[in-house]
């Protein structure tokens, strides 16, 4: 539990720091530069988003497939 208030903390302090938009990549664009910036934010867009989406849409198509259709009105039963 204390990790996680440090780590609160010091994105606050950075905020605070450097109050600017774009948050991680302002960050890691001041402490490295601009390329490492850069392979952060294309990894979040198409690595890291799309593959927690995947997940998220993979999970629901399991669980919605105990559900069976029941008459034309579209009532939905779990078998």
């Amino acid at each position: 539990m204390y990790h996680l208030g440090t780590g609160a903390l010091t994105f606050a302090e950075l905020g605070g720091l450097f109050p600017r938009v774009g948050g991680v990549y302002v960050f890691l664009k001041e402490a490295y530069n601009e390329f490492v910036a850069f392979l952060y934010g294309f990894a979040i867009l198409l690595v890291i988003t799309s593959g927690a989406l995947a997940a998220l849409a993979r999970r629901c198509t399991i669980r919605n497939s105990s559900f069976k259709r029941i008459g034309l009105n579209g009532v939905f039963v779990f078998y």
